[in-house]
């Protein structure tokens, strides 16, 4: 297999890949970069991608931003960048692979997400954070669009041969904590929960675990659209926003929003 690795930075990425090199003898790794915060890198990778690929077998789309600032962020196309890196950005990056995927049989789609978005509808007046900014709110409505996308994704994709699943990995104490700018005191907080977590969490092969189920187990045994924690089918209270008319109105709604940013093209390649 092929392993392709999306990452913003080469430097921190080449260590890595040398060691699933050196560990597993595969070395078929692949490097091409993608910022998520910018659709035009977005682009960008998809547009190398599909001149050196022409099937792919597995997507994760892995990425989120955390913000414990007080005042938002925005990413070069005015998103604010929680919600931008951990929809937007996911969203954009399979649309413009899906004909790829679609023509790649037994293919999956996996989103990383949280069981907290399994538990709040979206806020749809307050997407990009317009009325009010909160980090952690920010990413669980990342992360609950995220749901929404998989669940419309696999009605879209219905007589295909692809999956498309979600998953809570755990709570993983790993590097993307250190990463988090926050005043002095939310870090201090952030801080003694991590310690915590270093007792009670998950470290990041643990972590990684769901993810590689959901991408190696035998596709006739997963189910498209589901939720998986631990390994396993976790099922939680269908909500409001999962109903089909509220799943397509957001695709609906990211499709227009991206071409109002990027042009009427922005989905052609």
């Amino acid at each position: 297999a092929t392993i392709i690795m999306a990452n913003r930075n080469k430097a921190k990425t080449e260590p890595l890949m040398d060691e699933i090199k050196r560990e597993t003898g595969n070395a078929n790794i692949d490097f091409i970069p993608l910022d998520l915060t910018d659709l035009r890198s977005v682009k960008a990778f998809a547009q190398e991608f599909k001149i050196k690929y022409n099937h792919l077998d597995v997507l994760v789309n892995n990425a989120a931003a955390t913000s414990m600032k007080s005042t938002p962020e925005f990413t070069p196309q005015g998103f604010e960048k929680t919600f931008g890196v951990t929809y937007i950005g996911h969203y954009y990056l399979t649309r413009l692979l899906l004909d790829t995927i679609r023509k790649t049989e037994n293919s999956r789609v996996i989103f990383t997400s949280t069981k907290s978005a399994t538990k709040k509808n979206l806020t749809w007046d307050n997407l990009n954070s317009e009325k009010k900014f909160d980090g952690w709110t920010a990413e669980v409505q990342g992360k609950r669009a995220n749901l929404m996308l998989a669940s419309e994704l696999q009605r879209r994709l219905e007589n295909d041969t692809t999956k498309v699943m979600s998953l809570h990995p755990g709570w993983v104490r790993s590097e993307s904590f250190d990463s988090i700018e926050a005043p002095f005191f939310t870090k201090m907080a952030l801080n003694c929960l991590f310690f915590a977590m270093k007792y009670f969490g998950k470290d990041t092969k643990q972590g990684s675990q769901t993810n590689l189920y959901c991408a190696l187990q035998d596709w006739n045994k997963l189910k498209g659209a589901g939720y998986y924690s631990d390994c396993e089918e976790y099922n939680y209270p269908q909500q409001e926003d999962l109903k089909p008319e509220n799943t397509r109105k957001l695709w609906d709604l990211t499709d227009k929003l991206i071409k109002e940013k990027l042009g009427d093209d922005a989905f052609k390649i």
